[in-house]
């Protein structure tokens, strides 16, 4: 594997870690089970564990926009370095809500409906 691609690897499984673990916040920080947030946003329960699991499908722009618009956040994307995304992403940012460096949950906050 090349420089390249493993840089492009290690983004597209850091960015799928922060958007699960951003949405697992917003969801634990409300209370919301993934089955009630299933509902609020008309999908299945299913639908929600994917979003959540680090290793699911990727969510399109329309998808992230919705879940933006139900927990009333705005929706950030930016192209950046690779400085910039080491610094952020890999570091660990206690000034972005949801970014867990250690890879938990918000403390003590159920990841899943199993958890709860």
């Amino acid at each position: 594997m090349t420089e390249k691609e493993l840089r492009e690897r290690l983004a597209e499984v850091v960015l799928r870690a922060a958007i699960a673990e951003q949405i697992i916040y917003l969801r634990c920080s409300r209370g919301l089970t993934q089955k009630q947030l299933a509902e609020a946003l008309d999908t299945q329960p299913a639908v929600v564990v994917g979003w959540e699991d680090h290793y699911g499908r990727w969510m399109s722009v329309e998808t992230l926009t919705r879940i933006a618009a139900y927990f009333d956040v705005a929706l950030r994307v930016q192209f950046a370095s690779w400085q910039e995304f080491v610094e952020c992403y890999c570091n660990g940012r206690p000034d972005i809500p949801g970014s867990f460096p250690s890879g938990g949950s918000p403390a003590g906050a159920p990841v899943s409906e199993s958890d709860a």
